[in-house]
């Protein structure tokens, strides 16, 4: 059948599996998503059989462009328990390739949230909400296709500052936080304080968005 919003999350999710299970950065999985959505645009009709598969592309696509280090194809074969052999894997790969036309160095809200992040010398509380406000903005599909990365990112930004504000004068106004300290940060868990780490190198688990690698600036540990 062909892909909906429900079995784009779905992906998106597994992408973050696979990225914790390979300690991918941040950048490879948002250019990964932008990849899949531009990819869903672009081809007729992507079924839910083919979906893990253009999923695999678009994160070997964007590895290449952000990793390091070359990521070995065989792998995603095998973390997908041989959904797809390896020429077929590699075809596909092409195949995204040709329908971006070869356009896959594309700038995310990423990408743009940290120059805006150090230009506010935001600290590092509304960084972390920030980045985490950011990452559920890429499970929405409606929201990634209406908008363009600078006022995702801005987005992200100016709502993590309102958010913190408004915890800021709650706590004044209850007179937990004397005007001009720093409680807020302490009342407020960080986000992804509560999800649960990755265990065992089981890619093929659900884990909370929270513990992902979108919101995290550098390579997982």
């Amino acid at each position: 059948g062909e892909t909906r919003p429900p079995h784009r999350r779905i992906l998106l999710d597994w992408h973050i599996e696979v990225a914790l299970e390979f300690g991918l950065r941040a950048e490879t999985v948002h250019l990964a998503v932008l990849l899949v959505d531009r990819c869903l645009a672009e081809l007729a009709l992507v079924g839910r059989s083919t979906l893990q598969l253009l999923g695999c592309s678009c994160l070997l696509v964007a590895a290449k462009l952000t990793e390091p280090e070359a990521l070995n194809p065989g792998s995603f074969v095998f973390i997908s328990d041989n959904a797809f052999d390896l020429p077929m894997f590699m075809a596909a790969e092409l195949q995204v390739a040709e329908a971006l036309g070869f356009r896959m160095a594309l700038v995310t809200p990423l990408t743009l949230l940290k120059p805006l992040l150090d230009a506010a010398e935001a600290p590092g509380l509304e960084r972390r909400l920030a980045e985490f406000l950011l990452e559920c903005a890429t499970l929405d599909a409606d929201l990634m296709s209406a908008l363009d990365p600078p006022t995702i990112a801005a987005a992200a930004l100016l709502l993590a500052r309102a958010t913190l504000l408004r915890c800021r004068r709650r706590l004044e106004r209850r007179g937990a936080l004397k005007k001009g300290g720093k409680g807020c940060g302490v009342a407020m868990k960080q986000p992804g304080a509560a999800g649960s780490k990755a265990r065992g190198g089981q890619a093929n688990r659900r884990h909370s968005t929270a513990d992902s690698p979108l919101g995290a600036g550098s390579p997982a540990a």
